[in-house]
């Protein structure tokens, strides 16, 4: 699957960012610039690149994503077969 494994990294890292601005009350770069803050940077001001493997919550998505597609495509088959067999073919448009 072509981006598959980028676009699920991304959705991780976008679903904590919005996570975070739920939390506090702010728009999505306030909410970037608290997980630097937070995972970024220690204490003392100093960069901490590894921190950034902090802000991946595969168990979140994961299970996020499990549920949207376990939804997804049993509607969307029930919904092709229905169509189907009301006469409307295999394709509409």
């Amino acid at each position: 699957a072509k981006g598959g494994c980028t676009k699920y990294l991304t959705l991780q890292y976008l679903n904590y960012a919005r996570w975070t601005a739920q939390q506090h009350s702010c728009n999505l770069p306030s909410a970037l610039g608290i997980m630097a803050r937070t995972y970024l940077f220690n204490a003392e001001g100093q960069l901490r690149p590894l921190g950034l493997f902090k802000l991946w919550w595969p168990y979140v998505t994961l299970v996020n994503e499990t549920v949207h597609w376990g939804m997804k495509v049993p509607l969307a088959m029930q919904l092709y077969s229905g169509c189907r067999e009301a006469g409307l073919g295999p394709h509409l448009g």
